[in-house]
């Protein structure tokens, strides 16, 4: 094949992008970066394998060529971007021979107008990628608003230099401010016009990184069959039953040993590679030992999610997290806010969703998505006592 960027413009998806294409190219980057999370299965150790991961996953290596094709159209824009793609193709059709990573570099600094040795020596002659971590952050009120400072380390072996944003959750929105890093740390100094409730490094997945992701609901498949379901008996105890045997026969197709109730079930089942658990913590033992772990909060017949509160009967939820008693296993809780919701919720969306948590009425979908905070490196939230930096 040609060099770089032949391949990868071919795969780059949405060449150029419409405004509609907007969510499926973030989506598209977060599955990116997902990969390591999925090989490692945990949180990405310092001690991460590049190399060899690579090796492993050669469908990685490529797309994250083809992420350096979007983070070059980021840093030129999508005008002079655009003019570049078409110079280089008209170079090759009417040469028709391959042209050379370098030649395209001179393309690239042509339209640019300014030298991109850095940009290609860190991105495209490297396989390194960063790793960046928040550290000492704090925010206190002043006359004009709230500031929020802190600082942004890299902690890998290589020193990028690179755009990247920050966003600030306050109670009347996100504000968003772009930070340049080109050392070992950086320090931040912002201004937000209202009182800030969480920050989170690049936020739509702009920056190709070593970032721990959150799970998602098709992960299980890898782990098939070493999986139970565990329906609860606290309460609607039939219907969650039900639920369990025909997920189980209409999807799963397994024996009906991987079917337990929640009084029947031990530690040494709750190690299992996956463990599905039918009910809401309210009718599920093991649902209420866990549903600490979950982002998506249940209050008897009710859930609460970004700030909206679910209490119709036909409403359900799916939610994915990682096992506190396994760091390789998965739990997955299916639950109903009625007997019926739980039992009619559709269990087959699960096996192809790319997401974290998929909200239900009926068979209607009303929000999917995925865990923001999944990297504590990367996320920092000002209302949490865990956090050690507060609100001044």
């Amino acid at each position: 094949s040609d060099p770089f960027p032949a391949d990868e413009l071919a795969g780059y998806p949405g060449n150029p992008p419409s405004s509609e294409d907007t969510e499926d190219l973030r989506r598209w980057r977060q599955q990116v970066l997902s990969w390591p999370s999925y090989s490692a299965r945990s949180s990405v150790p310092d001690s991460f394998n590049l190399a060899q991961f690579y090796n492993d996953y050669p469908r990685f290596k490529d797309m994250m060529r083809v992420f350096i094709c979007h983070m070059l159209r980021r840093h030129l824009g999508d005008e002079k971007f655009c003019k570049l793609v078409k110079t280089y193709v008209d170079l090759r059709q009417k040469s028709g021979q391959a042209v050379p990573t370098s030649r395209f570099q001179k393309l690239a600094e042509d339209v640019y107008g300014e030298p991109l040795d850095w940009f290609f020596n860190q991105w495209v002659n490297s396989t390194d990628l960063p790793r960046l971590k928040l550290e000492k952050v704090t925010v206190r009120k002043d006359k004009e608003g709230w500031q929020v400072q802190g600082r942004l380390l890299q902690s890998g072996e290589t020193t990028f230099r690179m755009p990247i944003e920050i966003a600030i959750d306050t109670k009347k929105g996100r504000e968003t401010q772009r930070l340049w890093i080109e050392t070992k740390a950086t320090d931040f100094d912002f201004h937000a016009l209202n009182e800030p409730r969480k920050l989170v490094v690049d936020p739509d997945y702009e920056v190709l990184k070593i970032q721990r992701m959150a799970p998602r609901f098709w992960w299980f498949w890898d782990v098939y069959p070493q999986l139970i379901v565990v329906y609860g008996t606290l309460g609607e105890t039939e219907a969650n039953k039900t639920a369990a045997e025909q997920f189980n026969r209409n999807y799963l197709g397994l024996g009906r040993e991987i079917i337990k109730a929640d009084a029947d079930v031990n530690d040494s089942d709750l190690k299992t590679k996956c463990v599905f658990l039918i009910g809401r913590p309210e009718t599920n033992k093991i649902a209420h030992k866990f549903k600490g772990i979950f982002p998506i909060k249940f209050d008897k017949n009710t859930f609460t999610w970004q700030g909206v509160t679910y209490a119709q009967p036909t409403q359900a939820v799916a939610q994915i997290a990682e096992n506190p008693n396994n760091a390789q296993s998965l739990l997955i809780m299916h639950a109903g806010l009625s007997a019926e919701a739980t039992r009619e919720y559709p269990y087959s969306y699960l096996g192809r969703a790319d997401s974290t948590y998929v909200i239900f009425d009926g068979d209607r979908q009303l929000l999917t998505g995925d865990w923001e905070d999944a990297d504590s490196n990367l996320y920092w939230n000002f209302e949490s006592p865990d956090m050690p930096a507060g609100i001044e």
